[in-house]
């Protein structure tokens, strides 16, 4: 899944509690956070894992696959309420994936 893919997941609650109980993710896990695949940018995959498996780190490595901390959701869905609060339902999701993107290299 592209970070594009996920900003739906971002801004409706429901639909986020899903994806954590597809993947895993227990209910009350502390930090759940985005990672990249390999790269912080807008075509890299990206995947969430619970601050108990990653330690916070910012490279983090699972099955050969290096991951770089994006940031975590709960950030990333304040930014997006603070960001866009006027219109957010009048943005693009490709504007947000990309604010976000900023907020979380340039910002965070």
């Amino acid at each position: 899944m592209k970070l594009l893919d996920f900003i739906p997941y971002l801004l409706a609650p429901q639909k986020l509690a899903e994806y954590y109980r597809q993947i895993g993710i227990r209910e009350h896990s502390v930090a759940p956070t985005i990672y990249m695949r390999k790269a912080l940018n807008a075509s890299s995959d990206i995947a969430v894992f619970e601050l108990e498996e990653t330690d916070d780190d910012i490279h983090f490595t699972k099955n050969g696959v290096d991951y770089i901390q994006l940031t975590a959701v709960d950030q990333a869905i304040e930014f997006i309420a603070d960001e866009f609060a006027a219109k957010r339902n009048a943005v693009p999701h490709e504007e947000i994936a990309s604010r976000l993107m900023e907020y979380a290299i340039y910002d965070a």
